[in-house]
């Protein structure tokens, strides 16, 4: 494969996102952040890549109204011109049942970091237990070069393949060739 020649890897992402029950309980003192909560999950990176994603929860209470609410999922990647295009599934549920479902797809780039997931002026939030927020789909790395792989060795250690001094050791294959070695 050519240095130039372009790689697509497909990575799932998953986030479940717990909120106890209590965790919008009219109880709850919101004037503290002054009617606003923002929370955002541990940052988790795609295998290999310098790819990293994590969501955001932001939640505001107006004048004794509903809260508006919205969910975001973030995505960077530390290489230029690398395009990552995602396709989301967003699911709001408590313990009983879905409470919400959407889908939708993206493209993440340097300039395009992050998507809505779900987004609600005014949020009713009656949920009979713990409410998740769950992210789920594939991200589709699109630009990456791939390089030949090329391993230099020094020559001593080549060396050591082809000079026959100090070999104690032989091992012999299937088809009768013999390999001697040093133990």
């Amino acid at each position: 494969m050519a240095s130039q020649d372009n790689m697509d890897s497909v990575y799932p992402i998953f986030i479940r996102w717990n909120f106890g029950a209590r965790y919008f309980n009219e109880e709850r003192n919101y004037d503290l952040y002054g009617g606003e909560l923002n929370v955002k999950t541990n940052r988790f990176h795609l295998p290999g890549f310098p790819v990293t994603y994590y969501s955001t929860f932001d939640y505001k209470q107006v004048d004794g109204n509903e809260p508006s609410a919205s969910v975001k999922l973030h995505c960077y990647c530390d290489y230029n011109d690398v395009k990552i295009e995602a396709d989301i599934k967003f699911i709001q549920k408590d313990n009983c049942k879905e409470l919400e479902v959407s889908e939708t797809q993206y493209t993440f780039d340097e300039d395009n970091t992050e998507v809505v997931c779900y987004e609600k002026a005014e949020w009713k939030h009656y949920v009979s237990g713990n409410l998740y927020f769950i992210v789920k789909g594939t991200f589709t790395v699109r630009g990456l070069h791939s390089n030949p792989l090329s391993i230099r060795v020094p020559k001593v250690n080549k060396q050591m393949f082809t000079d026959e001094n100090g070999k104690n050791f032989t091992i012999v294959v299937e088809d009768g060739q013999e390999i001697k070695v040093r133990i």
